[in-house]
């Protein structure tokens, strides 16, 4: 579409699409509300860079959108290394009792719990089995 090439100059390089013209409004979707803050802010000279290349537009309305599952995969978390819950734990035996010992205990039983269901295999393929000590 020669109207989303020229979207994508004018905006230089923002990750704006259009999808459809109302009258002289153009209608485009943004990936979020920073990037509609953005677009806003390079909305007059956006216009005018349309209007002087022939596009008969006064108005840009953006609108957010939801990222697409197939084009940004969820990027997978690497498992915390095995000593991490050991350390945890040892952090919190020299704790007093405190909200802060109660945060360190769970999170050191988050961190277990990622390595058993994460257990079954490394990086290689090859079976491993891990174990963590209180």
């Amino acid at each position: 579409m020669a109207l989303q090439a020229t979207l994508a100059q004018v905006t230089g390089g923002l990750d704006v699409r259009a999808v459809r013209l109302d009258g002289t409004t153009l209608c485009v979707t943004v990936t979020g509300p920073s990037m509609a803050a953005r677009l806003r802010q390079i909305e007059p000279l956006a216009v005018a860079t349309l209007r002087q290349q022939g596009w008969v537009i006064e108005k840009l309305r953006s609108r957010s959108r939801v990222p697409d599952p197939v084009a940004d995969p969820p990027v997978a978390r690497p498992r915390p290394p095995a000593a991490a819950a050991a350390a945890l734990r040892s952090l919190a035996q020299r704790l007093q009792a405190s909200p802060l010992k109660s945060g360190v205990l769970k999170l050191a039983q988050a961190t277990s719990q990622s390595r058993a269901q994460g257990a079954g295999s490394d990086r290689d393929g090859d079976s491993k089995q891990t174990s963590v000590q209180a």
